[in-house]
């Protein structure tokens, strides 16, 4: 050990003896924190350990966190009632925790209750502790703290008594006698708000009700018709009566009134309750607030209802038409005491008719003959259910179809259809097979030699055959699964039938697979990296193969890449080699980042889409781990993690400074079990769970041990479950790296599932729902009593301090009820959408489930169990061709048959078993060739009485062994290398292997995660269940009945963010200075199966190279994969910067490590240029072997310009190690640009803004340089929405190239930009505003039809189908806003409709402004219709542009447009030269793209034959000096100042242009313009924050507030920090908090671009919106550092724009 650890050991030693404590304590249920005199030593401070630093009595075992100034345990020995003492040498402290005690008591029913204490108690202490008054009772499940009480006669409210001596496990007493009566919970929902404004709603009386539905009702009449979208039930209470609903108000119908309801009353509703008994008398009290807007009770008023006796009423016990024919069919009755039952069949002849055309029970009168009919006395008790049962076995009946009719009570009739036969008929249809197994329902038997009929969906007989002695017939026939509809099975003179229904089948996951191996392609597409820095290459191969492995070779196969925004960047053709692959290395030029798409297209299909990712980032140095026991834990449970970090080339990353975050988000739990089920509780918003952070500093082997607790507050409603997202970040000098790891948090003991079979229902249909409980811990279900809460969501509103209404949705409960976890059957008596609420009493896990009603009535329940699945276990996890398949098969039910297959795309084998004791073991030989596996299991019991299911189903899949596509692969590569030095690779594969080799920096691959290659799992894909299963057991009845028997004689954007990134917000910052380091390369090993590779690793690199390879053949593939270390002696590895900001001071870290065994004396140097200052602390050091020390420099950025700096490292030897950086050093404000164009009149004085000094002067004695002035910065790619695009084409077409070069752009760019534009042209002529598929802006539509028009004419090359189908899609815009210019576009290109144009001129639409007046001359004018044209512009002085004027308007673009359309079609005159010299002047005023191309237009064309004046001379006067020229050229000066005068010889015409960066003062307010941007800086809880208290790996937020009064679309140009880096959401797994969300959402089209030195946002807004956005940053760097300012502008009109800066600069400690 050496000397400083020995004594850092002591001295941790020392300082933990020497504490005492304070006394101050800190207690929750797992925790205690105990303050300490003494400060406890920094480096143990944040850290966590097991040892025992103090002992108390009784005994506490924790792992205990040390703060500065306390000591926290974490233990579960904090039990309730005890008294602690604890020492720490000679200190001591004594604390009690919180009195054991009974916590509360929960109803289940009268029957039962839940107790609940805060610790554990044993069952046979309660038992024999416990008294109830009045009551015995048994304990029937415990769960350590609670306890279901179920009492042996039922209370509502009992009480319970507890001696003084009961105790808990711990032997914790109560200390005192414990008598408690339950009580029911106060119900908030039962507040009322008196409406003043309603009517009072007197209601006289309740009237007793029996309905026909077997129920007991108290109705209430009324005058008026009541809104019930308020929970009527809240406001009646019954007493003795838990459960009822109210039904849906209904008409009182004028033959049933009587003289008691009165005439005035047309309405009522009933209350309804299964609780209700004849005879009995309820008190039923209507409270206070019982009505709606307009009709409300005003005072609780209280009746006494006594219930009639039932109706009569019969109904039959299920709706299941199947039963054996040994069956019996089952009724229930009451006050039923003569019943006539009439059995009708179905002929024979129409047999077939019903099977395929399924009419409903009541449709089939025509169709069936009564063959039986009796009638019964039942007798029975007064008001008291009793059960039937009907047998048919009476003479002459065969299998068939039936109708059996009850009638009684006079006019009373039910029905019900059934199926009788005692066979069952079992399905499995494929694509090109059907398989058809028959058994018996009596009988665990099969039915041999049984005739088969198959029926087609249109009736017709498809085949017909016979099962074998197993019951089974199979029948081929192509494509038979688009036919099948029906099939019969008979036997003698027994017959059944299966219908197959599409959505019938059992495994639901099937598909049908309907392609055959050799037809199913799939691409597997590996990148040697998925992570690109802008303007880099995409590199990797692509190999395609069919579903059979067989390659698809010497193909054209295209691909297409795809940028963020879904926008085509490139579309590119290959050609695959022998193996079905080809290789690809493609530049990326795109002004987006983030998430790009290489879509490989094969036969016009896409095959593949595997994206990758285009960003500013610098690859990582260092790799984070997070190491975890176990990844689930439970409430109250302390977790440990082991953080650790190292550098690439493998030496430790000791002393890092980093963070550990845990962010916790809702998780929606899935099972493959129970997939079905949503064990997510939607009306519980919160998580309960508190995000969790803290500092971590890493020790000398770069570790840190660290913990955290789930602490959840039991009194809190919370999800039953959530992810916990763990974030360990580490600061490597200057560069954020960091590692996610995910863990599942438990915050109850149980998860609760639901499901229904249906979410949308009529009034009293039946919903079935199906609950599960599983214990967190094992995962398994577990018998637990649930609540179900049925609640209505009700809308409210209220209105705001504007007196607006503002809407709010709760929900009210309207029936509670409790019963085990099982399932329900319940109907929704009234129309409305309700949530289902299950809770699990003990735990209180819920979840819950919407179901919407449409319509009118009522409900039962019906517990049942979710036990169809079976269970299917194979001996094996892949098989091949000749192995034999060993099958345990196990189910619910104990005895009976099984059929059990093996299928692949058909039933390859079969075999029948028996199920003994729940299970059964099947084999089968595979001898046929197969992709893929499935077996399936139906294991089916005699149907005759049980809530075990009939039939239990299961089926899994077995993967084929495909080892035999292995190809073999060795990849020999040495571990380890220097920098810039030569590295050999040997492959060794089969002879003239196909080889992809890819090299990569480790550093950019962890960054995404990116995975080695692996094609053979890639085509090793899980074949689709190609099998449907049919058969009729879910509507099966049992045939046997606890009843009396009546004989018979027997017994379901585009994304439109905006890409137009003009050229001024681009990053100044040289993006070489990040080097990046991967390779992709094709091989082709050679007869002896061997390739070589030879390259070399990069200089300054010390990091690790991933190697992968992928060997193919026609027949098989492999890959494999090496980690290359790359590193020298000593690695000098200084804070990376690509950039800084000019007059940033910046406290750099200089690491230095030896990866040697030897000592190291090292001198150190540095150098750099003249816009840098560094200075070393250090010029000499000393390492021990693989020692990593960590030295201070500070650097100094002097000037804006690139710049370097170098470090250098000598040792004894002499041997050199040297470390070279390339930085660019940019401004802290952007580039500002002047540009504005003059007419001189002999002579002119300038004076320009302070700082721009250097200037160009464009002179030009002809209109044409005012012109080309205009023209500068127009020439650039357009982008963005159809209309931005037209008007940079429309500029670029009549704009004035200043050189060849930039005329070559020009035309390229128009060529180009066409092809781009064209392709957002929609099936019906019209432009999509962003694309094909977006939406249309009329005006923009047609402003890019007549571009495209002109830019035609101009011979530039536009498809004629184009034009063609913009001629159709003009005419969809002649009638609106937009018609006069649709007509002038078509009128242009001689398309006018003449009938259109005399409707528009006959009703004077064109007179409201000058633009509409010469709109409607030109068109005339077009057409020949001279005289009316002049007419319509006569009297014309001046421009007219006020009330409404076309699309994009603004009065510079119209009146540039007026003087286009004047230049175009008529002569000069007065007018136009007024209007002409107006626009001349306002050249400067051009604030859009449009408007400067509509002045360029309108100029190019009115002054198209003016010509030049050669002899004009100038002279310059600046700064003293005077200089003359010739005009028509450009001249540069460079001022002190910016002040200059020109005079002129005659007419010159002159642009001023200067760059320069122009220092923005201070400004930091929020004001009342145009667009107003406001930033601040805050936490992640949305609190402001001062820049000057930062640390190091803290996370801020700049927040940046913007308020536009007109239409916005802008740009949010914010320079980063050196000293901060942008956390990239692209690729860092980071959570944000509410507070710090932005406020713009997809409809304000928001895109981020995270550029090296800045974050561009764009997006749009509506005048008067306010925007608020979000960018986070980490800190990264300490010293004094620069703040730019955030600037915003409006990209549409740049005079639009502001700025905030509240600070120059901040310092970083």
């Amino acid at each position: 050990m050496n000397l400083s650890k020995a004594l850092l050991i002591l001295f941790t030693t020392i300082n933990l003896s020497a504490l005492t404590f304070d006394q101050n304590i800190t207690q929750t249920p797992f925790s205690i924190e105990f303050g300490v005199n003494e400060t406890i030593d920094e480096k143990l401070v944040g850290t966590t350990s097991d040892d025992k630093i103090l002992t108390c009595v009784p005994e506490i075992n924790a792992t205990i966190e040390y703060k500065t100034k306390s000591i926290i345990l974490y233990t579960k020995d904090l039990h309730a009632g005890k008294k602690h003492t604890c020492k720490m040498q000679n200190s001591k402290i004594n604390f009690s925790t919180p009195n054991f005690e009974l916590k509360s008591i929960d109803k289940i029913s009268d029957y039962k209750f839940v107790l609940k204490f805060n610790d554990k108690v044993s069952a046979n202490e309660l038992k024999q502790k416990l008294a109830i008054n009045d009551n015995n009772f048994s304990i029937q499940n415990s769960f350590e703290k609670a306890f279901v009480i179920a009492l042996d006669k039922a209370q509502s409210n009992p009480a319970f008594n507890l001696p003084k001596d009961f105790s808990s496990e711990f032997n914790a007493t109560l200390g005192a006698d414990l008598n408690i009566t339950y009580s029911k919970p106060l119900n908030e929902e039962n507040i009322v708000v008196e409406n003043e404004k309603a009517k009072t709603l007197t209601i006289d009386k309740l009237y007793p009700q029996s309905l026909n539905n077997g129920k007991l009702a108290a109705r209430i009449y009324l005058k008026d018709w009541l809104y019930n979208d308020r929970n009527f039930n809240k406001f009646i209470e019954i007493k003795g009566v838990k459960n009822f609903q109210i039904t849906n108000i209904g008409y009182v119908i004028d033959e049933n009134k009587t003289d008691e309801i009165g005439e005035d009353f047309y309405y009522y509703f009933d209350i309804v309750s299964d609780e209700f008994k004849a005879l009995n008398e309820y008190e039923i009290t209507i409270k206070k607030g019982f009505g709606d807007n307009w009709n409300v009770v005003r005072d609780d008023s209280t009746y006494i209802v006594k219930m009639p006796n039932l109706a009569p009423f019969a109904e039959f016990i299920n709706d299941k038409p199947y039963i054996s024919s040994v069956g019996e069919i089952g009724i229930r009755s009451v006050n039923v005491s003569n019943l006539k039952v009439v059995i009708e069949k179905l002929s024979d002849q129409n047999y077939r008719y019903f099977l395929n055309f399924k009419p409903q029970p009541n449709d089939i009168d025509e169709f069936v003959s009564e063959i039986a009919s009796k009638n019964y006395e039942l007798g029975g008790v007064l008001n008291e259910f009793s059960s039937h049962k009907i047998k048919l076995d009476f003479t002459g009946v065969t299998d068939g179809i039936y109708r059996v009719n009850l009638y009684y009570d006079k006019d009373k009739h039910t029905s019900k259809v059934v199926y009788l036969s005692d066979i069952a008929v079992n399905a499995k249809l494929s694509k090109d097979e059907i398989f058809v197994f028959a058994n018996r329902l009596g009988e665990n038997i099969m039915l041999a030699n049984a005739n088969v009929k198959i029926y087609s969906k249109k009736n017709d007989e498809i085949t017909i055959g016979a099962t074998n002695d197993e019951g089974v017939f199979k029948f081929s026939k192509k494509d038979i699964y688009k036919d099948v509809g029906s099939v019969v099975v008979s036997l003698a003179k027994e017959q059944n039938f299966l219908i197959i229904n599409e959505d019938g089948h059992i495994n639901k996951d099937a598909a049908y697979s309907l392609k055959d191996g050799n037809q199913t392609i799939d691409a597997f597409t590996h990148f040697a990296s998925n992570l690109i820095r802008p303007d880099e290459s995409i590199k990797g191969v692509s190999y395609l193969r069919d579903r059979n492995f067989t390659p698809i070779s010497n193909m054209p196969v295209k691909v297409k890449i795809t940028d963020p925004q879904n926008k085509e960047i490139a579309n590119l053709t290959y050609q695959t080699n022998e193996v079905g692959a080809f290789d690809f290395n493609e530049s990326i030029s795109s002004e987006l980042s983030g998430r790009f798409t290489f879509s490989v297209i094969y036969a016009g299909k896409i095959l593949s889409k595997e994206p990758f990712y285009v960003e500013s980032f610098t690859p990582t140095r260092i790799k984070n781990e997070i190491t975890l026991a176990k990844d689930k834990f439970h409430a109250q449970e302390l977790g440990k993690i082991l953080l650790s970090s190292s550098y690439l080339f493998g030496s430790k990353a000791s002393f890092l400074n980093g963070s550990l975050e845990i962010d916790f988000v809702d998780l929606e739990y899935k099972n493959e079990q129970y997939k079905d089920y949503k064990f997510k509780d939607d009306t519980v918003k919160n998580l309960a769970l508190d995000g969790f952070y803290k500092p971590v500093k890493l020790d000398e082997n770069g570790t840190s041990k660290e913990s955290f607790v789930i602490d959840i507050n039991d009194s809190v409603q919370t999800q039953s479950i959530a992810n916990g997202i763990i974030n360990f970040n580490i600061n490597d000098d200057g560069q954020n790296v960091s590692a996610s790891k995910l863990i599942t948090i438990f915050p109850k003991q149980n998860l609760v599932g639901i499901y229904a079979n249906k979410n949308f229902v009529e009034p009293e249909e039946k919903v079935n729902f199906k609950t599960v409980v599983l214990d967190t811990k094992s995962m398994k279900e577990v018998k637990s009593n649930l609540k179900f809460e049925i609640k209505r969501r009700i809308w409210n509103y209220t209105t705001d301090a504007f007196n607006e209404l503002r809407w709010f949705e709760s929900l009210e409960t309207i029936a509670t009820f409790t019963q085990e976890n099982s399932a329900l059957e319940y109907a929704f008596a009234q129309s409305g959408n309700y949530t289902v609420v299950v809770t699990d009493i003990i735990s209180k896990a819920s979840t819950s489930i919407d179901i919407d009603v449409s319509g009118y009535t009522y409900s039962t329940l019906m517990p049942t169990k979710e036990l169809s699945k079976a269970q299917i276990k194979l001996n094996a996890k892949s098989y091949k061709k000749g192995d034999e398949l060993s099958a345990d098969i196990s189910s619910v039910i104990k005895e009976g048959l099984a059929l059990v297959t093996v299928e692949s795309g058909n039933v390859k084998a079969y075999k029948l078993a028996r199920i003994k004791n729940n299970s059964a073991n099947v084999k089968f030989k595979l001898d046929f060739d197969f992709t893929g596996l499935y077996v399936s299991a139906n294991i089916y019991r005699l149907a005759d009485e049980g809530s075990t299911p009939f039939r239990t189903h299961a089926k899994v899949y077995a993967n084929a062994d495909k080892s035999d596509r292995n190809i073999q692969l060795l990849l020999n590569a040495p571990k380890s290398s220097f920098t810039n030095k030569d590295v050999k690779i040997e492959i060794e594969t089969e002879p003239n292997a196909d080889i992809a080799l890819f090299l990569a920096d480790f550093g950019i691959l962890n960054i995404t995660s990116q995975p080695s290659p692996n094609p053979l799992q890639f085509f090793d894909k899980v074949v689709s269940d190609g099998v449907f299963d049919y058969d009729f057991y879910d509507r099966l009845t049992g045939y046997k009945l606890n009843a009396k028997t009546l004989n018979f004689g027997g017994d379901s954007a585009a994304n439109m963010l905006m890409a137009a990134k003009m050229a001024k917000y681009e990053s100044p910052v040289d993006t070489k200075n990040i080097k990046t380091f991967y390779e992709a390369t094709k091989l082709k090993a050679d007869e002896n199966g061997t390739a070589v590779y030879m390259f070399k690793t990069p200089s300054d690199f010390n990091s690790a190279i991933r190697i992968d390879v992928i060997s193919s053949s026609k027949l098989k593939m492999s890959s494999t994969s090496a980690v290359l270390e790359v590193k020298d002696d000593v690695v000098l590895k200084p804070t990376k910067l690509s950039y800084m900001i000019n007059g940033d001071e910046i406290e750099g870290i200089l690491r230095i490590l030896n990866t040697t065994e030897n000592k190291k004396t090292l001198n150190l140097s540095s150098s750099h240029s003249h816009n840098l200052d560094i200075n070393l602390s250090q010029t000499s050091v000393n390492l021990q072997p693989f020692e990593n020390i960590a030295l201070n420099f500070n650097i100094k950025a002097k000037d804006v310009a690139d710049a370097k700096f170098e470090i250098t490292a000598t040792d004894e030897a002499n041997n050199t190690f040297a470390n070279l950086n390339n930085i660019t050093i940019i401004n802290a404000q952007p580039k500002s640009t002047y540009a504005k164009s003059f007419s001189v009149h002999k002579s002119r004085k300038f004076k320009l803004a302070n700082g721009y000094t250097d200037i160009a002067i464009d002179a030009s004695s002809s209109i044409y340089g005012l012109l080309a002035a205009m023209s500068k910065n127009l020439i650039s790619y357009p982008y963005g929405c159809s209309e931005q695009r037209s008007s940079r084409l429309l500029a670029l077409l009549h704009a004035k190239s200043a050189d060849e070069t930039e005329e070559k752009d020009r035309v390229r760019f128009i060529n180009s930009a066409i092809k781009e534009l064209s392709k957002m042209q929609n099936k019906n002529g019209e432009f999509g505003y962003w694309s094909e598929l977006g939406a249309v802006d009329s005006f923009a539509s047609i402003y890019t039809a007549d571009v495209l028009f002109e830019l035609s004419k101009a011979g530039f090359n536009v498809d004629e189908n184009i034009k063609k189908q913009a001629i159709n899609g003009l005419k969809h815009h002649t009638n609106g806003d937009n018609a006069l210019y649709a007509m002038y576009v078509l009128s242009k290109n001689s398309k006018a409709s003449m009938s259109e144009i005399n409707q528009i001129y006959d009703t004077k639409n064109y007179t409201k402004t000058t633009l509409s007046k010469y709109l409607m001359a030109s068109i005339l004018q077009a057409v020949g219709y001279k005289n009316e044209a002049l007419m319509v512009l006569k009297n014309l002085d001046v421009v007219k542009t006020e009330n409404e004027s076309i699309g994009f308007s603004s009065n510079l673009r119209d009146k540039a447009f007026i003087l286009y359309l004047h230049a175009t079609n008529f002569e000069k005159n007065t007018f136009s030269d007024n209007l002409a010299k107006e626009l001349l002047t306002k050249t400067n005023s051009a604030r859009s793209t449009q408007e400067r191309a509509f002045m360029l237009r309108a100029l190019n064309a009115y002054f198209a034959d003016l010509k030049d004046d050669k002899d004009v001379k100038f002279k310059v006067k600046y700064d003293g000096k005077v200089e003359e020229f010739n005009a028509n050229q450009t001249i540069n000066l460079n001022t002190k100042k910016g002040e200059f005068e020109v005079e002129a010889t005659g007419d010159l015409f002159i642009t001023i242009s200067s760059s320069a960066y122009i220092p923005l003062q201070i400004k930091h307010a929020k004001e009342k313009k145009e667009l107003d941007i406001y930033r601040t800086f805050v936490t992640n809880d949305g609190k402001e924050i001062s820049l000057n208290s930062l640390k190091l790996n803290d996370i801020v937020y700049s927040k940046v507030e913007i308020l536009s009064k007109a239409d916005l679309v802008g740009a949010l140009n914010e320079i980063t920090s050196t000293c901060f880096e942008p956390i990239n959401e692209n690729l860092a797994n980071f959570t944000r908090d509410e507070a710090v969300t932005n406020s713009i959402n997809l409809s304000h089209q928001l895109i981020k671009d995270d550029k090296d030195d800045r974050v561009l946002s764009f997006f749009e807004l509506k005048g008067g919106e306010n925007a608020i956005i979000y960018t986070p940053y980490r800190v990264v760097l300490k010293g004094k550092c620069s703040l730019p300012a955030v600037i915003g502008e409006n990209m549409y009109n740049e005079a639009q724009n502001d700025y905030d800066l509240a600070t120059k600069s901040f310092i970083i400690k």
